[in-house]
């Protein structure tokens, strides 16, 4: 098919008026005209530079971002005799003084570890969370535990929560092996896990959230009873139950957050963990009978 001829220019000397030149884009009127570029008067937007982590040392800066203010300030007092520069009473600064700070890398994950202690007996809950715990642990992520519903819990009625640097917090493993109680505010529990997994994707900048609940699902406590810190009023029925499975849909619409339930693999009552995790748009881990004597922790 014959190609569309197209008429670069007005002189029949130029090299560009042959109908067979395969590059138009060569063309000196093929260029934008100069209206077009940006006006180098005309303020622009600057993206400040993003700054994250916590300092743990100063090292020589290669920009200005970031300044160590006091080590720059250190540095340059150091050779003001030799300077002999400045007004008396000042520091004159060298670039050679200029110290920036090293910061520890912000983690790329975090976890949100929910934990009902009052529905593990006789299941093995740490072998099911091991392969997400070691995970986490290789991902050096920041932690956020909340539980709840063991024999110690102090209020009995509300869930509580921590955060910790790493897994290698003891707190974390003290936390893997608490006697069972009786109540079980997993609403009020999941309330508070919602509200770690908002803070670590906005003020922590994290990729990626990964919330572990681990539970049967049958929460006993209403969620208005854990906010007020008193017992309920009369029968409670499924009440519990129901304001769990709704805190939970928040997590349904979180962009980067990985909800899973890992659950033990009793007959009764098996559908509300599942419950769950379709509420929060995640998976279920059915963890297996303890054989032997329960191990101390992950």
């Amino acid at each position: 098919m014959e190609s569309e001829r197209v008429t670069l220019g007005q002189d029949a000397d130029s090299p560009w008026v042959s109908d067979d030149w395969p590059y138009p884009e060569d063309h000196p009127d093929a260029l934008a005209p100069h209206e077009s570029l940006m006006d180098p008067s005309v303020p622009r937007a600057v993206v400040p530079h993003r700054v994250a982590g916590r300092p743990i040392s100063t090292t020589h800066a290669t920009d200005l971002y970031d300044i160590a203010v006091v080590a720059t300030l250190l540095e340059a007092a150091k050779f003001q005799r030799l300077r002999k520069v400045g007004a008396a009473g000042r520091i004159a600064v060298w670039p050679s003084d200029l110290r920036k700070y090293r910061r520890q890398a912000s983690p790329a994950m975090g976890l949100v570890l929910i934990i009902d202690h009052s529905s593990w007996v006789g299941w093995d809950k740490n072998t099911a969370l091991g392969p997400y715990l070691y995970r986490i642990y290789r991902g050096n992520a920041a932690v956020s535990v909340v539980e709840f519903g063991h024999r110690d819990a102090n209020p009995e009625l509300r869930a509580v929560s921590y955060r910790a640097r790493t897994l290698l917090d003891p707190r974390v493993t003290e936390s893997l092996d608490r006697p069972p109680g009786l109540a079980s505010p997993l609403a009020h529990a999941l309330d508070l896990g919602v509200q770690e997994v908002r803070r670590q994707l906005r003020s922590m900048q994290q990729d990626r959230v990964v919330l572990l609940l681990a539970t049967d699902g049958r929460g006993n406590v209403p969620l208005a009873s854990s906010l007020l810190d008193r017992p309920p009023q009369g029968p409670v029925g499924s009440l519990g139950i129901r304001d769990a499975l709704t805190v939970a849909t928040a997590v349904k619409g979180m962009n980067g957050v990985e909800p899973v339930v890992i659950a033990p693999g009793s007959d009764h009552y098996a559908d509300l963990p599942f419950d769950l995790a379709d509420a929060m748009g995640g998976n279920v881990i059915v963890a297996e009978r303890v054989t032997g004597q329960l191990g101390a922790g992950v």
